[in-house]
């Protein structure tokens, strides 16, 4: 079973962040969209506007962006959500291979990351593989995070990373939909047994899956009483899916790929502190019928991406 065990970031101080790394994309000279980020520097400056006028009860009710004093309606009605979800991912990605020695590696998969679509509602089709490469690459951040040492494996794997003597291999996918987890799982496998004589015939396999547009494609905001309840709601909703999808994982049929890594993302709107913040759950298990020095490794990593939050 998945813990009850996620990362809540409150949203105030993303503007620095994300100067922060668009000041590090063109250090790495990848090419922006500066309109599109001008736009979603705007939308955050009249949230915090928002928040302020809330918080501090001058309450403007002219203001365009407040009209009944709910910091929720507020970012509601500026159709803020994509833009603090888009930000935040970015922001993640940088704080966590920022000045890991990768440049070369990360450069061109951030210009895929920067080239997609404006929104995460909007993608589709072909032009989801932006955000594809943005998962791979906030997968790598939370590893490295965690304390494994990223490889570059350019054209092979989607993830490399060693902790300790292990090497994980990680295959990543999005499905758009509870439709498409069936061929996710299936393709994930099938590149995992290739992976394993191009990187290391001893690494342990992990199929990550991003479950987002799974149980949320259009990104709407979930309101639970506290903070812990919408983290609680988060790790029902993946022991769920695990049920759910039990057989598909049995039939990877390779002990070498061990592992499951689950990633929901959300806003979340606690009703108690009237408070929204960006809340993300990393959930790892082991995979049904991975071998027992595979299922050790992921264990391992399981405590240290638990570790990784606290600090």
């Amino acid at each position: 079973m998945m813990r009850n065990n996620i990362l809540g970031k409150a949203i105030t101080h993303l503007p620095a962040e994300l100067d922060a790394a668009l000041k590090w994309l063109s250090v790495l000279k990848v090419e922006y969209s500066p309109t599109r980020f001008a736009r979603y520097r705007k939308i955050l400056e009249h949230v915090e506007a928002a928040r302020i006028e809330i918080e501090t009860r001058r309450i403007n009710l002219e203001s365009p962006w407040v009209k009944d004093g709910s910091w929720y309606d507020a970012m509601r009605k500026l159709d803020a959500f994509a833009t603090l979800f888009e930000v935040n991912e970015l922001a993640m990605i940088h704080q966590g291979l920022a000045g890991k020695k990768l440049d070369g590696y990360l450069s061109p998969k951030l210009k895929e990351l920067v080239s997609g679509p404006d929104s995460y509602v909007t993608e589709s089709g072909a032009r989801i593989k932006a955000r594809n490469t943005g998962f791979e690459l906030a997968v790598a951040a939370r590893m490295a995070t965690a304390g494994f040492l990223i490889e570059p494996h350019p054209g092979l794997a989607d993830v490399v990373a060693r902790l300790n003597k292990a090497t994980y291999i990680a295959e990543c996918k999005r499905p758009q939909s509870e439709a498409g987890v069936f061929d996710a799982i299936r393709s994930a496998g099938k590149q995992l047994k290739t992976r394993y004589a191009q990187v290391s015939e001893d690494a342990v396999g992990i199929i990550a899956l991003d479950l987002t547009k799974v149980f949320n494609p259009q990104l709407l905001v979930e309101a639970e009483v506290s903070e812990c309840e919408i983290g609680q709601a988060i790790t029902n909703r993946m022991n769920a899916f695990l049920n759910r999808h039990r057989a598909e994982f049995e039939r990877v049929g390779d002990a070498r790929t061990a592992g499951i890594l689950l990633r929901h993302s959300l806003l979340g709107w606690s009703k108690s502190s009237r408070r929204i913040s960006w809340v993300h759950k990393y959930g790892i298990r082991p995979m049904p019928g991975g071998s027992v020095a595979g299922v050790g490794a992921v264990r391992l990593m399981e405590r240290a991406l638990e570790v990784a939050l606290t600090l």
